[in-house]
């Protein structure tokens, strides 16, 4: 269903001029596309990823970032723009760079391709919604990396 109308309040009147399978349908090509786009069943998947990791790791051991990728550095060079030393950073993406961020880590990963002729309901991650598998992403996605100190 339409995620935007349903997450406040009912569904859509809209939303029934599909039918539940052909909805079905429409959220497994999301996950195709972003596994195959953007996730593990792309190449250059988990890469899109590394510069925000290469970020986090930086903020966590308060040192310049060290990434000899094609990262736009132009926020990252200057401490008054990338300062180190504080309590709390926060970033923010869009779900498409999310997937990307969670292979780079090396979370979610499906144990097998996602079949492009039917639904695999057999997938461990989801990029909508759906009762019994990971949720990936959303209209708003979130991770959450903190720092225990012992």
């Amino acid at each position: 269903m339409p995620a935007q109308h349903s997450f406040s309040q009912d569904p859509s009147p809209w939303c029934n001029l599909f039918t539940s399978s052909q909805w079905a349908s429409y959220k497994y090509y999301g996950d195709l596309s972003n596994y195959y786009g953007n996730g593990y069943g792309q190449s250059l998947g988990c890469i899109q990823g590394v510069g925000y990791i290469n970020e986090v790791i930086a903020h966590l051991t308060s040192q310049p970032v060290q990434d000899k990728t094609q990262a736009s550095h132009t926020l990252d060079c200057s401490p008054l723009t990338f300062p180190f030393n504080k309590t709390f950073y926060t970033d923010f993406t869009d779900d498409n760079q999310m997937i990307s961020i969670y292979s780079a880590l090396g979370l979610f990963v499906q144990p097998h391709g996602l079949d492009s002729s039917h639904p695999d309901t057999n997938r461990n991650t989801v990029t909508h919604h759906d009762q019994g598998h990971i949720f990936l992403v959303s209209v708003s996605p979130t991770l959450t990396v903190e720092q225990i100190h012992l």
